[in-house]
């Protein structure tokens, strides 16, 4: 067929479409048939005849598009999912957007508390997508019993053996990422020059990726405490690791999980929102921690010591109440105590107690409890005696309290004794693999330089630095 036989006379003229458009606009827009439709009964009732590219430039024309584009579907539905107050533009009182994409809003609107604003005829110009954010306290409420029924029921199943007397706490690959993003973004708060704790970071990145694979019971608190530190050290570095955890989450969990919930809701708020909104969930989590605690539930006794740490330190809880908290776990293990297991989570709980009393300067106190954990962990045997070690986790954090609270006290040198002995056993035990050893490293390079003894302190960051390049060249 030619083109010679289809004379241009008969393509509708302007003032063809103009003679058909009230029928056109209420066929179309008014009752909502498809185009198809409304070509066929323009055709067959009116004698009307137009290809589907000529109504398109004439909807187009007439600002009578039904659907929206994918980028600003998508600006929508990322605020639905913010929680936001949320509606589709409306033209000559019909809302825009397909029926799948108000399903969708719909369902993200009422899973994550946000509020679908009434239809609202606008002739001109459609309203703002993003309208001002409600108080901040209306965030977490609107996600938080998902991601604390999330976070609870991870503990509650078979899946990661938490009815059996030990969880496997080093193959936790969520633990690795709270390791490594607490000493990575401690240390690039001091120096952010320093390649070497980026590369860090960069590990705890893709160690997160893995952590929401296996979506394990640490995975929440960990995630929360992630978020306070970041909050702590800049808002760029906090805005970097939210966006990528947001979309990460939304991509391996989809939208509506309670994790994807979570990182959304923190992606429109400010440094100190982020702060405020945490701290409300921190404290419902805690709760729900506390209220159902069940004989062998390791897991459970050890995220509320956790989480009542980290609720002390950005000011949620006094020190009255986290130190109660943790010397009642410590007790709950100490009674039971029908395995090793439970006598080695008993002295974690005393030296960990003993965290807190430094962490609050109770110098003193802290260091009264040490001998009898030292002796405990060395069986018998004096400090700095590593030959009949059994729990290593235990003893690595006795030597990484022991010179710091003899530092506080003015025992420099024998504080020395210390840092040297727990640098030389990390190193023994875990290699530079482990996220340990550059705790380790640190403290024990700024215990030099606070002795004026920056030779040594060069000389073990070189030594550090060194084995780190090859770790991460590598790959490890």
């Amino acid at each position: 067929m030619t083109l010679a036989m289809h004379p241009r006379s008969t393509r509708p003229t302007g003032a063809d479409w103009d003679t058909h458009r009230p029928v056109i606009t209420r066929l179309y827009w008014d009752e909502g048939k498809p185009l198809k439709e409304v070509r066929a009964i323009m055709a067959n009732e009116h004698g009307f005849k137009a290809t589907v590219k000529m109504y398109k430039v004439r909807f187009k024309q007439w600002g009578l598009t039904k659907n929206l584009s994918s980028r600003r579907v998508a600006h929508i539905l990322e605020a639905a999912m913010d929680g936001k107050p949320t509606q589709l533009p409306v033209i000559q009182g019909r809302q825009l957007g397909s029926q799948r994409v108000k399903r969708c809003m719909q369902n993200l609107a009422t899973a994550f508390g946000a509020t679908i604003i009434p239809p609202q005829t606008v002739r001109k110009q459609s309203p703002p997508i993003f309208v001002s954010a409600p108080d901040i306290m209306r965030f977490p409420e609107g996600c938080l019993q998902a991601v604390i029924d999330f976070a609870t029921g991870r503990m509650d199943g078979d899946s990661f053996g938490l009815s059996g007397p030990e969880y496997p706490w080093m193959e936790d690959k969520s633990l690795n990422v709270w390791h490594n993003s607490r000493m990575a973004l401690t240390k690039i708060a001091e120096k952010r020059n320093s390649p070497l704790y980026f590369s860090l970071l960069n590990k705890a990145f893709d160690q997160y990726s893995v952590a929401i694979d296996r979506l394990e019971p640490t995975l929440v608190w960990v995630s929360l405490l992630c978020i306070l530190l970041l909050a702590q050290v800049g808002e760029d570095l906090a805005r970097t690791f939210v966006e990528y955890s947001a979309r990460l989450c939304a991509i391996k969990l989809g939208p509506v999980h309670p994790l994807t919930r979570l990182w959304s809701m923190v992606r429109c708020m400010s440094v100190d929102e982020v702060r405020r909104a945490v701290v409300v969930i921190f404290e419902a989590y805690f709760a729900s921690c506390q209220s159902d605690v069940r004989p062998g539930e390791e897991v459970r006794r050890v995220s509320i010591v956790h989480v009542a740490r980290a609720l002390l330190r950005v000011g949620a809880i006094s020190f009255e109440t986290a130190s109660a908290t943790i010397k009642n776990i410590e007790k709950e293990f100490k009674d039971r105590c029908v395995n090793t297991v439970d006598a080695e989570w008993y002295w974690w709980c005393r030296i960990f107690h003993c965290q807190l009393l430094y962490d609050h300067r109770k110098f003193d106190e802290a260091d009264g409890d040490m001998p009898a954990i030292g002796r405990h962990l060395h069986c018998g045997n004096p400090d700095l005696n590593f030959d009949d070690i059994e729990d290593e986790v235990t003893v690595m954090t006795y030597y990484a309290l022991k010179p710091l609270i003899l530092e506080a006290r003015g025992l420099m040198d024998e504080a020395t004794r210390y840092y040297v002995a727990s640098y030389e056993f990390t190193k023994k035990i875990r290699g530079h693999s482990y996220s340990r050893m550059v705790s380790v490293t640190a403290s024990l390079e700024g215990h030099y330089r606070r002795k004026g003894d920056l030779e040594a302190a060069e000389r073990i960051r070189e030594e550090f630095e060194s084995a780190w390049k090859t770790l991460v060249k590598v790959g490890k």
